[in-house]
């Protein structure tokens, strides 16, 4: 192995591991500052997902929703992490969905 693929590899690994890293702090309440919340028809705009879906998913607790008044705002971050947990067949984990 040459010079450059042992730096290459040294990089990628220490990459990989500054990931594990913010992963793990985005998980500590105290730093995540995501609070981008969603309307059901933005997120309908963005999935493809029905308006009268996404709220049967809400009502049945499927999906997080914050309510304010009579509106239904979903955050973001927990959209993200409800996509990567419900993939089937990806490459992709649950939570790693950015």
């Amino acid at each position: 192995m040459g010079l450059l693929e042992s730096m290459t590899e040294g990089i990628v690994s220490q990459l990989e591991r500054i990931s594990e890293r913010l992963d793990r702090l985005e998980e500590k309440p105290e730093y995540n500052t995501d609070i981008k919340m969603l309307t059901v028809e933005e997120v309908a705009e963005a999935t493809s997902l029905s308006v009268p879906n996404l709220y049967g998913l809400i009502r049945e607790g499927k999906i997080p929703c914050v309510e304010v008044g009579r509106r239904k705002l979903i955050p973001r971050r927990q959209l993200i992490k409800w996509i990567g947990d419900n993939m089937k067949n990806s490459p992709v984990g649950p939570g790693e969905f950015k």
